[in-house]
This record gives C-alpha cells, structure tokens and sequence, in this order.
C-alpha cells in the first residue's frame, strides 16, 4: 500500500509542477539595431535615433530594455514584428534586451560607443603625393 501511495504523491506532484515545452519557447527570427555603432567627440555621448527591429515566430507581448534602466523603452502587444525608431542617448557601449512581458530574455544586442581619436581625425597624405 505503501508503495502506490508513494507513486501516486510522485505522480500528483509532478502534474503540479509547470512543464515547458520546446514548442512553447518563443523563438527571435530577428532582432537587429541599426546603426549598430556611434563615434563620438571624447567627452560626448552619443545622441541620435536608433531603429530597432524584431520578429518572432509568433504574436506575443514584448517589451525593449536597456542595460540598467527598470523601465521599458517600448513595449508592444500582441505582435509578431515590431520596427520602431527611438532616440536614445547613451555614453558608453550598452546592451539592449528583448523580453517577454513576464520578463523572460529573448534575445540582445549591443550598441558599441567608439571615441573619435586624433589620428582619425588627421588627414591622411600618401609621401608620394605632392598636394
């Protein structure tokens, strides 16, 4: 008696417990920022409009979120694809995360900061050249 009343427990237990499918895991098809890279003066942050593009395999809510903000950049309901210019000012490479809206990661991408240095800035003259 024992011994069913153990499997029995085992078996109640395990039908409580949340199961996850492969098939119901969102999948990103895409997930691209554009431009994906700002050079600036030293000293400045970079400021200008940033178009973030995703696509899922399926409509669901998702929200976009940069590195270390709590709140939302932009969320949408209910869609599969999502093409969306922000202005974002940032000072340093940041990471910019696509979640579920029960906050589950999807996927990120990075937007890498790159300081303009002098020898960039230099003209460049070949010695042969006589201009």
């Amino acid at each position: 008696m024992g011994k069913y009343l153990s499997h029995f427990s085992l078996l109640l237990f395990g039908s409580l417990l949340p199961t996850t499918n492969a098939s119901d895991q969102v999948k990103v098809e895409l997930f691209t920022i554009k431009p994906s890279i700002c050079v600036v003066e030293e000293g400045q942050s970079c400021t200008q409009y940033f178009t973030f593009h995703w696509r899922l395999d399926r409509e669901i809510d998702t929200c976009l979120h940069q590195q270390k903000l709590e709140q939302a950049l932009h969320c949408a309901k209910k869609t599969k694809e999502v093409k969306i210019d922000l202005a974002i000012d940032i000072d340093a490479t940041s990471a910019f995360r696509l979640k579920t809206a029960d906050h589950i990661a999807l996927d990120e991408r990075t937007i890498d900061v790159r300081i303009l240095g002098k020898e960039v800035r230099q003209s460049r003259r070949h010695l042969w050249s006589v201009f």
